[in-house]
């Protein structure tokens, strides 16, 4: 191993080594006696100009110095101890005057726990050293994850990558993307017998969480409330009854408490959410999962919140259902095993918004047992302080992109048990792509994902181009109305 230099100072936790050759943030050292860490810090500095007395003829003193006479120093966080190839803890810190050598790419794999024996998903290289790491798709999603980043930062890039990785390997698993801003729709033309695209405005639900669904569109005073308990007891014989069994029920009593909710239960009736019958095409959408992934453009309903919560609230519960056994083939649930991707996650997750109450609830079961029956969440959220802390604390890889807002770091800070303070000071001098990866591996590791392909890339228009294409439009139709 090539040399680097040489301890000055240590702690339990850090040494300081004077750096001889070239050494980069974030590369792995080792000691002499085989204490290794990652660097955190250089620091340039002269001993000459630490004496007030010396830099008083400071100008004189510049025109003799010598670059030789500026000295480098590097802080490492110590990770651990070598024994026998072995990762222990280093309950004794190395000597001054060791030296210092720089840990090979295949020790420091080993180390992490980078297995070399699996058909891995390549999305990016370890920092810094530029060279790629085969990630295991399973490792990574088996125990949910968390992609957590301002806006900006490369969140839609990263999980395009995982998307395309996903097309490209039979794994036997499907993804689902409840995705907010129909970012990923280009996977459907691209992998079209691996992906299919469908608004979440085609999903029809069942009735059978009819009462709930009902409860959150529209407000309802305690007495209405009591009127609706009583019809679903009265109206027990078509279990589950549909909405337009309750209407064709309060249509029938006159009295202004029973009016009232039937002209609200109409105004949810437009919305066209329910299934007319018994059946529900959202099982037929579910279905499709035995052959193809789904992305579901969720922007139709992002106007509404309480039609988009609905709407994730019905597919999420009846995924788990279906996980679960209901359906199933024989002893084989009825679909295959599913990684659920849910953008903009602090709109269905919050820790302060009673509105994703329902959707809240039912991630956060998935986050607890989904793992138990192939039910795996990925949690992308460019606000994690508003995400609700249970379903935070159950993703075991927490992949933290750049993020400067203090609030959301105080929470990484008391949510991640994988990082310590100076992880999280780094994550604000992030560049766009550049990422910790925590919980993947036995430390947590600093990656630059790659650039997803053109075509496969999130189709926005720059604030320029917007303007242009308005003012184009504009013109035409200005002209057009002149003209008759």
């Amino acid at each position: 191993m090539e040399k680097l230099g040489f301890i000055i100072s240590s702690t339990n936790n850090f040494f300081d080594f004077l750096i001889e050759k070239e050494v980069k943030i974030n590369e792995y050292v080792i000691s002499d006696s085989n204490i290794f860490g990652r660097v955190i810090g250089i620091e340039n500095w002269n001993p000459l100009l630490n004496d007030e007395i010396v830099l008083r003829f400071r100008e004189d003193l510049l025109s003799f110095m010598s670059k030789n006479d500026n000295l480098e120093v590097a802080t490492v966080r110590v990770l651990g101890k070598l024994d026998k190839e072995m990762v222990t803890n280093a309950y004794v810190p190395p000597k001054p005057m060791e030296d210092v050598k720089r840990l090979t790419l295949e020790r420091l794999e080993k180390i992490l726990g980078v297995r070399q024996d699996i058909d891995g998903i390549h999305i990016g290289n370890i920092l810094p050293y530029n060279h790629p790491i085969k990630i295991d798709p399973y490792q990574l999603i088996e125990k949910h994850f968390g992609v957590l980043a301002m806006s900006g930062a490369g969140k839609s890039n990263l999980i395009s990558l995982i998307l395309k990785e996903f097309a490209q390997k039979d794994l036997g698993i499907r993804v689902v993307v409840l995705d907010m801003h129909n970012e990923y729709y280009k996977f459907a033309r691209k992998f079209p017998t691996k992906y299919i695209s469908i608004d979440s405005s085609d999903i029809r639900l069942p009735n059978e969480h009819l009462n709930k669904y009902i409860l959150n569109l529209e407000e309802f005073s305690e007495k209405q409330k009591q009127y609706l308990n009583n019809a679903f007891k009265d109206l027990s014989n078509r279990y589950p009854p549909s909405i337009n069994d309750l209407i064709e029920y309060f249509n029938k009593k006159d009295d202004s408490t029973a009016r009232a909710i039937s002209w609200r239960l109409e105004k949810i009736k437009e919305y066209g959410i329910f299934a007319e019958s018994v059946e529900s095409n959202l099982f037929n959408k579910i279905d499709l999962l035995r052959s193809r992934s789904l992305i579901i453009n969720f922007s139709d309903s992002y106007q509404n919140e309480n039609l988009m919560v609905i709407r994730a609230y019905g597919l999420l519960e009846e995924l788990l259902k279906y996980r679960k056994g209901l359906g199933s083939i024989g002893n084989n649930p009825r679909i295959p095993p599913v990684l659920v991707i849910v953008e903009e996650a602090h709109l269905l997750a919050s820790n302060e918004a009673i509105e994703n109450s329902l959707t809240q609830g039912v991630l956060t079961r998935i986050a607890r047992e989904g793992r138990k029956f192939g039910l795996c969440l990925g949690i992308v959220s460019q606000r994690p302080h508003y995400l609700n802390q249970t379903v935070m604390a159950q993703l075991n890889v927490q992949i933290f992109l750049r993020m400067v807002n203090p609030n959301d770091l105080d929470y990484i800070k008391n949510v991640s048990e994988y990082l310590d303070q100076t992880d999280i000071n780094s994550i604000p001098d992030l560049m766009p792509g550049q990422a910790i990866v925590a919980g993947l591996y036995k430390y947590p590791l600093f990656m630059q994902f790659n650039l997803i392909d053109q075509e496969l890339k999130a189709g926005y228009n720059s604030l320029k181009q917007m303007s242009e294409e308005w003012n184009y439009k504009n013109n035409n139709d200005y002209q057009y109305y002149q003209e008759d």
